[in-house]
């Protein structure tokens, strides 16, 4: 079952002009363009963020990869009023 539908309208299209919070609904409904877009932005932010930490590059990437699991098992969850994803 897909709650994301059920008493909601479908996401719109999304593209490289879509906000953070278009792009959370459209992974939310299970849409891996959104993700992949949501990753283009944010990725290289947090790797350098992440590397400034950790010399270790294996364990950067994993940080990394697990975030953006996270995003995808968890985008029902996020608060659109917060502003960004990266907050």
């Amino acid at each position: 079952m897909d709650l994301f539908r059920i008493g909601r309208r479908e996401p719109p299209p999304v593209g490289p002009d879509s906000d953070d919070a278009e792009l959370m609904a459209a992974v939310a409904a299970g849409r891996m363009e959104a993700l992949r877009l949501l990753h283009q932005r944010h990725a290289p932010w947090l790797r350098a963020r992440l590397a400034r930490r950790c010399a270790d590059a294996d364990l950067v990437d994993d940080a990394l990869q697990d975030t953006f699991v996270a995003v995808w098992r968890d985008a029902r969850r996020y608060d659109a009023s917060g502003g960004e994803a990266a907050a």
